[in-house]
C-alpha cells in the first residue's frame, strides 16, 4: 500500500512541481532567513512533513563491516512541526517501516483525529517509549 502511494507521486511533474516551489522560495536563503523557523516555532500553520527513502547503494565502511541500513537524522518535532519517515525494509521483502517518527503530542492527537490517518495503536505499531539508541 505504502510502495503503491509513493509510486503514484514520484512523476516528473511533481519534482517539477518542488523545484518550481524552491525557486519562487529560494529568495529567503538570500536574504539569510529561514523560511521553515515561523512552522517550527509554531507562529505559522501546523506541518507534517513525511517522506520517504528509496532504496540507494550503500558503499561505506566505518571498520565494522558494510552497514546494512543508513537512515539520516531529521530534527524537526519543535512546537510547529513533525516528522515521519517511511523506509524500505533492508531484507529486500517490499515491505515497508516507520524509520522515525518525530510528534509533539498534541499535534499527534490532532493527525489522529484526521479521518485519512489511521491511529499507530490501531495498527499495532505503538509502544510506550521509542528506543534509547
Amino acid at each position: 500500500m505504502v510502495r503503491t502511494t509513493i509510486a503514484g507521486v514520484t512523476t516528473a511533474a511533481r519534482f517539477q512541481e518542488l523545484v518550481d516551489w524552491m525557486e519562487e522560495w529560494k529568495a529567503a536563503f538570500r536574504d539569510n532567513s529561514k523560511w521553515t523557523e515561523t512552522v517550527n516555532l509554531g507562529l505559522g500553520s501546523l506541518a507534517l512533513i513525511m517522506s520517504g527513502l528509496l532504496p540507494f547503494a550503500i558503499d561505506g565502511d566505518l571498520g565494522f563491516g558494510k552497514p546494512s541500513l543508513v537512515l539520516p537524522w531529521v530534527r524537526h518535532g519543535r512546537l510547529g512541526s513533525a516528522s515521519v519517515m517511511v523506509v524500505p525494509c533492508p531484507s529486500g521483502d517490499m515491505s515497508w517501516f516507520f524509520g522515525g517518527t518525530r510528534m509533539w503530542l498534541r499535534l499527534m492527537e490532532v493527525v489522529e483525529s484526521d479521518p485519512l490517518m489511521k491511529q499507530t495503536t490501531n495498527l499495532g505499531m505503538a509502544t510506550e517509549a521509542g528506543s534509547r539508541l
